[in-house]
């Protein structure tokens, strides 16, 4: 079972030098964290062993679904992906912290 420890060390593969304190690596953990056990909140708190009503994951979960890298129980990303993933992953952690929008290309024919 995935737990915090290997979390964690992912986003240190992805980022060694980003500082384990802060709101970046937090936000970061908790988007790797809804791989293993899904977009769910509660979820992610116990993976995590963050308080539940935690105001950083609060905040990701709303801006999570705003933006449609949550939807339901589902994650919807590309980070796996080995052209763009890393790339991918960054980007959206951007997007939970509040810095950049989530746009979703629109199909021909539709609005």
């Amino acid at each position: 079972m995935t737990g915090k420890i290997e979390i964690e060390k992912i986003i240190r593969e992805l980022d060694p030098h980003l500082d384990k304190t802060s709101d970046t690596f937090k936000r970061a953990t908790i988007l790797i964290a809804s791989i293993f056990v899904g977009a769910n909140k509660d979820k992610i708190s116990d993976l995590l062993k963050i308080k539940r009503n935690d105001k950083t994951l609060l905040e990701v979960d709303e801006r999570a679904r705003k933006s449609k890298i949550w939807k339901g129980n589902k994650v919807h990303c590309n980070w796996m992906d080995k052209k763009s993933g890393g790339v991918d992953f960054w980007l959206d952690v951007c997007v939970v912290e509040g810095y950049i929008k989530r746009t979703l290309k629109k199909k021909a024919g539709k609005s």
